[in-house]
């Protein structure tokens, strides 16, 4: 699988893209992904879920094999 923390520096935002099969199968500190504190879902485009996200710390896991990217 997928592993990736990121931090997101204090009075900023970020837009996340992140290698996921479905938004279903990503989680954030390991709960779905989908309406976790900080993070806006945008859309799925080509095997990964974008994100708008708010300042902070993240820790993303999906089912995606890393030799796909």
């Amino acid at each position: 699988g997928f592993a990736w923390d990121v931090t997101v520096p204090a009075g900023t935002t970020a837009t996340l893209s992140v290698p996921a099969l479905s938004l279903d199968a990503l989680t954030e500190s390991g709960r779905p992904a989908d309406g976790a504190e900080g993070l806006v879902f945008e859309k799925m485009e080509k095997g990964r879920a974008i994100f708008t996200a708010g300042s902070g710390s993240y820790h993303f896991a999906s089912n995606v094999d890393e030799k796909m990217f």
